[in-house]
């Protein structure tokens, strides 16, 4: 009888511990299925890449040479109105936009109408960006921790001879458009 007690306790053992690996198993594999399931509504929403192409093409109709002159000295542009921030090394500079009335008119109802909080023109190549990212603390004001970690999931070699534009929408979502 006491041989037989020591085997059921063992069965139960291994068991319980089969289970509980099981259990395990299907609680990781659930919760990477939820992550990827709400990435999926916040990065590249069809919404968010329609705007995102609407402005790149005000951009490249109306001339993006200005922005162009400037990355060229920095990792990326911050387009804020009718300005641009660029952001290089940690210093912060503020530059007109020079478009024409009208079009700085349309310029400002294109943002207004999709509804973005911060606009980053990038170069063609992220990787300086991310890497800044990563080590400091940037700025929350422009980079808050959801633009952040949508910035770092992004390959940095995916479009490399093409500028990009990094929008954050205020219903906080992220789109990426090409500009070439």
């Amino acid at each position: 009888m006491k041989n037989r007690r020591g085997f059921m306790l063992i069965e139960t053992l291994v068991a319980s511990t089969i289970i509980l690996g099981a259990l395990i198993f299907l609680f990781v594999q659930f919760s990477s299925i939820k992550r990827a399931y709400e990435t999926s509504f916040k990065y590249n929403t069809i919404p968010g890449l329609y705007n995102a192409k609407v402005l790149t093409t005000f951009l490249e109709e109306h001339g993006h040479s200005t922005i162009d002159d400037k990355l060229n000295s920095c990792d990326y542009v911050l387009l804020t109105g009718n300005n641009l921030t660029s952001i290089d090394n940690c210093s912060i500079n503020m530059v007109n936009y020079s478009i024409n009335a009208a079009d700085s008119n349309l310029y400002e109802k294109v943002i207004i109408s999709i509804n973005t909080r911060h606009i980053l023109y990038v170069g063609s190549n992220i990787t300086g960006l991310q890497q800044k990212l990563k080590a400091s603390n940037p700025d929350p004001n422009i980079f808050n921790e959801g633009f952040r970690k949508f910035i770092l999931q992004l390959d940095p070699v995916e479009y490399n001879n093409f500028k990009r534009v990094l929008i954050e929408y205020k219903n906080n979502t992220y789109a990426v458009a090409v500009i070439s």
